[in-house]
Parts: structure tokens; sequence; C-alpha cells
């Protein structure tokens, strides 16, 4: 299962919030990268995970060789994830 740094504490201002409400003193670049891709015009990652899970398990599977063929790896899977759009850029074989 894959996480964000986005969801940590988005309810308080996200992970910047956090750490001005703590009064830590972070450097801009760390406190740019903590907010990367968590703006509100950026996809809300939670509605990425459905995806993202899928395709790492069925590239993992392929990968190690529980599938001899690719399976949920071609491009009409991504019809079925209606939270993200999906763009496959490669081919799995």
């Amino acid at each position: 299962m894959f996480s964000d740094i986005c969801l940590i504490g988005k309810d308080q201002g996200g992970l910047v919030g956090l750490v001005g409400e703590i009064g830590l003193d972070l450097p801009d670049n760390l406190l740019a990268l903590a907010s990367d891709g968590c703006e509100d015009d950026q996809l809300d990652p939670a509605k990425a995970f459905e995806a993202i899970d899928h395709f790492s398990v069925a590239f993992l599977r392929y990968s190690l060789g529980i599938d001899p063929e690719p399976v949920g790896l071609d491009p009409a899977v991504t019809e079925n994830f209606t939270d993200a759009t999906v763009i496959l850029t490669a081919d799995p074989g």
C-alpha cells in the first residue's frame, strides 16, 4: 500500500502547517518539498492509491515470475479507475 506526504496532517495545513504549529525552523527548500504536489489544483493522493496499488502488484507479479504473462497491465484496465486518470507509459513486456 502506498502513502503520500500530502495526507500527513491534511486537516491542519499539511506537513508545512504541522511544522509551523510545533515551531520547527526548516529551510525553505525542505518546506517546498513537504508541500510539493499538495496544492488544491493537484489530484488528491488518496484517489490515486487504487490505481497505484493495482499496477504495482500486477507489475511485481509479472516481474517476479508469478504471472508468466503480464496480467492487468494492458491499457484497457485504466478504464476501471474513475477517480484518477491513468496513463501507461511503458510496455511491461
